[in-house]
């Protein structure tokens, strides 16, 4: 397994991110805000190799890239653009970072309408998968509770369907535990089959309020037994969510590597 973290849970300034993750032993990040900007909007190819400049300059590789892709609703006039042009400029700057996934999620739906995507939905990620395929890049589609795919074994079931080699699924046991839909081990029988990429938090059950990883709702223990038991190969990106940045960022860090420690894992 590697270790990354969300460069702007370092700070949103790329050279400054690239810095504190050599400075503190991390050597993978998930590229997703440029600036205020949720990248790749506002950045040229010029910016994009600014980026890749600055983690080559610092010995940091980038794992994924995030952009936020259909985090819309379903109606909403940029969905074109999301499965269009800014999916091709998000396939472009994964492709300059050297990142081989690229994150995505599912509309945002009013509670009751989780669970019950159209067929669009179904073809637009099958399709985004032949497009990033194309470029030897993963689409990993993240379970979060706002969405239709609003938990983990949703989203393994939208997975299912799409039936697409470089379609995957982006477990975020936190944003479960956030919304108390799964601690984990309730979702792994349908999670693993589909499983590409992996985000690291932890909430204390129901609530927003962040727990240091193994002390929330979500079971990590038993899911780092578990993705050792399988030898999973890809990444465990940080996502505290919490400030000060730095501060938690590497409290996180510590917290799992210790975690990882006790499950026997190598990082």
């Amino acid at each position: 397994m590697k270790l990354g973290m969300f460069a702007d849970e370092l700070s949103a300034t790329p050279g400054q991110a690239c810095e504190m993750a050599a400075l503190h032993g991390v050597h993978w990040l998930e590229f997703r805000m440029w600036y205020r900007h949720r990248a790749p909007q506002g950045m040229t190819q010029a910016d994009m190799d600014a980026v890749r400049r600055e983690a080559d300059g610092w010995g940091v590789r980038f794992s994924s890239v995030s952009p936020g892709l259909l985090k819309i609703a379903p109606d909403a006039p940029e969905r074109a653009s999301h499965t269009g042009d800014l999916l091709d400029q998000s396939l472009d700057l994964a492709d300059t970072l050297g990142a081989k996934v690229l994150v995505t999620f599912t509309p945002i739906v009013p509670e009751e309408q989780r669970g019950q995507w159209d067929e669009w939905l179904v073809d637009e990620l099958r399709t985004m998968g032949e497009r990033a395929q194309a470029r030897g890049i993963m689409v990993a589609v993240e379970n979060e509770p706002v969405c239709v795919g609003s938990s983990a074994p949703l989203v393994a079931q939208l997975v299912k369907l799409v039936a697409h080699p470089a379609v995957k699924m982006n477990w975020d046991p936190g944003n479960d535990a956030s919304s108390g839909q799964s601690t984990g081990p309730e979702a792994w029988p349908v999670v693993a089959p589909v499983l590409g990429h992996v985000h690291v938090k932890d909430y204390y059950q129901g609530k927003p309020q962040v727990a240091d990883l193994g002390e929330g709702y979500s079971d990590w223990r038993w899911i780092l037994a578990k993705l050792k038991e399988i030898d999973y190969p890809g990444f465990l990106i940080l996502e505290p969510h919490n400030v000060p940045l730095l501060v938690s960022a590497m409290r996180a860090i510590m917290v799992l590597r210790k975690r990882l420690a006790e499950a026997g894992v190598e990082w």
